[in-house]
């Protein structure tokens, strides 16, 4: 690995860090002590900012390589984990909900029930029951793997976005109330399973919602 690199400018250094394969710049400034000189974040001139959601990549045998910036991550193409949940009612109707306007990727589109990034150090259950609570306020559930993990790429060239993700999916039934808090969420609708195909043709829905359908054989 390479060490950061220190060019001394009076007392403030330039620091290049190496930061999960990615290079970002910062000014810092040593401060004497008895242990010998201590390095304090003072400035950056990164792109990051310090309140950016990181993800947790992977390398293509699937071993962890590190915490990078949401932004980065998309920007690079890097592989990072992300779930999604279907929530099914009691009368077999399945959970839609419409994105906010103001989303990057298929603004106002019709969406899986929920879809949550995987945290470092989180299993998909946990990240699911996570999503589940933050975005449905749904906080106690029976729930279920449908489909194991398997890799996609998508690519938003107007974005200047690679979105290479490797996902698990989960399923529920739930009966009680909803909260949408996060202002992620439009609008939302209950559509019959024998109406999903109908709906798919005649609404603008995102191209991982039609694929998980078609993996579970719910659609055509």
């Amino acid at each position: 690995m390479a060490y950061p690199t220190l060019q001394c400018a009076d007392e403030v250094l330039l620091i290049t860090s190496f930061f999960s394969g990615q290079l970002s710049c910062c000014q810092v400034r040593l401060l004497p002590c008895k242990l010998g000189s201590v390095i304090l974040l003072v400035d950056t001139e990164s792109a990051v900012t310090a309140d950016e959601e990181h993800f947790q990549t992977y390398a293509e045998d699937g071993k962890p390589s590190g915490l990078v910036a949401r932004s980065d991550v998309h920007r690079l193409g890097l592989l990072h984990r992300s779930v999604h949940i279907f929530v099914w009612n009691m009368s077999d109707e399945l959970l839609v909900t419409q994105r906010s306007a103001d989303k990057d990727i298929c603004p106002s589109y019709w969406d899986l029930s929920a879809a949550e990034h995987q945290k470092p150090g989180e299993t998909g259950f946990e990240t699911a029951f996570r999503g589940l609570r933050e975005e449905l306020g749904i906080h106690s559930t029976c729930l279920r793997q449908s489909l194991g993990w398997s890799r996609h790429r998508m690519t938003y060239p107007e974005l200047g976005i690679v979105d290479y993700e490797e996902t698990a999916t989960f399923s529920t039934r739930y009966a009680g109330e909803l909260r949408f808090e996060d202002g992620e969420v439009m609008a939302s609708r209950w559509i019959a399973r024998r109406q999903l195909g109908q709906f798919m043709m005649h609404e603008k829905t995102t191209p991982w919602m039609k694929r998980d359908l078609h993996m579970l054989d719910l659609i055509q």
